[in-house]
């Protein structure tokens, strides 16, 4: 996903927006790929501004799974056995890659969440954590006040979601 975005900004050099949202496992995938583009060589002149919109993600994949598969003894195997393999997917660990690593960009990030939903320690959590000092980045949490659930299954255009990504360039 880093790759083709990177790539289609190259091969497109009149962009200088690039508005990318990402729900739920796509928010997670959207903060590691564009945490490896922003700072991408081919990329260091072009004085870019993404916005990215991480919508009711989550802080690792772990957690997530430590959360969903309940209790029994092979939840702390299978989840000890994503560390391991380093199948992490840590946006909390993306985000501060892109605030702490960023130095030619400006970047907007908003993160939703819900305010009842303490299921995935997502959107708040993570909001909370970043440390954010650099001055091309903004950081921004908006609080949705409905279920997690109802809330993601439909979205702005009455579609069905899951795990998703949109990407729109100007």
């Amino acid at each position: 996903y880093a790759d083709f975005i990177k790539h289609t900004i190259i091969d497109n050099p009149q962009l200088t927006t690039i508005n990318i949202s990402g729900e739920s496992m796509g928010g997670a995938i959207l903060a590691a790929a564009i945490a490896e583009v922003v700072n991408d060589d081919a990329l260091k002149y072009r004085n870019l501004t993404f916005n990215l919109d991480i919508d009711r993600t989550f802080d690792n994949l772990p957690n997530v799974v430590d959360v969903f598969l309940g209790y029994g003894v092979f939840k702390p195997i299978f989840v000890s056995v994503l560390w391991m393999l380093g199948l992490t997917l840590d946006t909390e660990q993306a985000l501060q890659k892109i605030i702490q690593e960023t130095r030619n960009h400006k970047v907007n990030i908003t993160i939703t969440t819900c305010s009842d939903d303490g299921i995935l320690g997502d959107g708040a959590l993570t909001a909370a954590n970043l440390k954010n000092t650099n001055p091309k980045i903004s950081i921004e949490l908006a609080i949705i006040n409905v279920d997690h659930n109802s809330a993601r299954a439909y979205d702005r255009h009455g579609q069905l979601q899951g795990m998703d990504s949109n990407f729109d360039m100007k």
